[in-house]
């Protein structure tokens, strides 16, 4: 547990710097979730989700030629992937972030959590609610929410659903 405990601390560090959301560690060949820092918004279900789908990306990516990171992005956040060896660090930030500063913070990390026996935390709980600040619940949660509102933007403060809003740029055809 103290091993899950100095991931999770390490982990925890990118929140120092303004628009990182929170990261996760997620195991190279499965896709398993092997320690996560996140906003209390983002479920486990989801983020089990998430894992393997990362894999299976950096996979592809790596297929065209060796890479140690890459880079997600979105309209309004992005998630940048680093491997390390086993494992691959997942950063989720928002599109504004000081991207020196994000890679700099990214590198730190990696060389703490390099060095991290991944076997022995992988069967340990990843959850990190009891260390984190609980985001506060929206006011209307005890009833119907407001006329015009839609609860499901306002309940994910700081993460919205972007799969739609994605931008793909053509050359050359238009």
């Amino acid at each position: 547990m103290a091993r899950l405990r100095q991931c999770l601390n390490t982990l925890h560090t990118l929140c120092d710097i303004q628009g990182i959301q929170g990261s996760f560690v997620v195991a190279s060949g499965n896709g398993q979730i092997l320690a996560h820092d996140l906003p209390s918004v983002i479920d486990d279900a989801s983020l089990n989700q998430v894992g393997p789908r990362i894999c299976r990306l950096m996979d592809l990516v790596e297929a065209e030629q060796p890479t140690e990171s890459s880079a997600l992005r979105f309209a309004d956040h992005r998630i940048d992937v680093r491997s390390m060896g086993v494992a691959l660090l997942c950063v989720m930030a928002d599109a504004r972030v000081n991207q020196p500063a994000l890679r700099m913070a990214i590198k730190l990390v990696c060389r703490k959590l390099k060095t991290h026996d991944w076997s022995t935390i992988s069967a340990e709980p990843t959850s990190t609610k009891s260390t984190l600040e609980e985001e506060p619940a929206p006011h209307y949660l005890n009833g119907p929410p407001p006329l015009g509102v839609n609860p499901s933007l306002t309940a994910y403060t700081g993460v919205r659903d972007t799969r739609f809003e994605t931008h793909w740029t053509s050359f050359g055809n238009n």
